[in-house]
């Protein structure tokens, strides 16, 4: 009885974060929605997107989790991209630099998220700083779920050449 309620928390919590997601004007609301929103409800300890792509907008603030088309980054996630499936547990370690960076020495375990569109890819990292938090093989289809909704709500703002 106790699983069941815990995963109607999460799903209920899922659902508001779509809602929240779907209702950003642009670009950079959609991540500081997103990053916010993970860290507080998720206990994510650093939520990171990449996307292998450009944006449309002309004259963009930048917005650093464009990454380009033609970023050679990308086949470091190549299997998980191809595969379509979320990756949880210990990434390798140029995964880590590329995703998170500074603090890539702090994460112990983290989840990799495969984002798709027409002619364009990413990726949805969420770091935890417990090894113990994201685990090889757990169930999470529901972080599979926002992939694909994040991957719809940015559709908009990808280039499709």
């Amino acid at each position: 009885m106790e699983i069941a309620r815990n995963n109607e928390k999460l799903a209920r919590r899922m659902h508001q974060l779509a809602l929240t997601l779907i209702d950003a004007n642009n670009p950079k609301d959609v991540f500081t929605a997103l990053y916010e929103n993970l860290k507080k409800n998720f206990h994510a300890d650093s939520v990171v997107v990449r996307l292998f792509a450009d944006p449309i907008f002309i004259d963009p603030p930048r917005v650093e989790e464009f990454v380009g088309k033609s970023s050679e980054d990308e086949s470091l996630f190549k299997n998980i991209i191809e595969s379509r499936e979320p990756q949880s547990g210990k990434i390798n370690r140029q995964q880590e630099v590329f995703l998170f960076g500074d603090k890539k020495n702090d994460i112990a375990s983290s989840v990799i998220i495969p984002l798709h569109g027409f002619r364009w890819t990413g990726v949805l990292a969420i770091g935890s700083f417990d090894a113990e938090y994201f685990k090889p093989g757990m169930g999470i289809e529901l972080l599979a779920n926002l992939g694909e909704i994040l991957s719809f709500i940015i559709k908009p703002w990808v280039e499709k050449k």
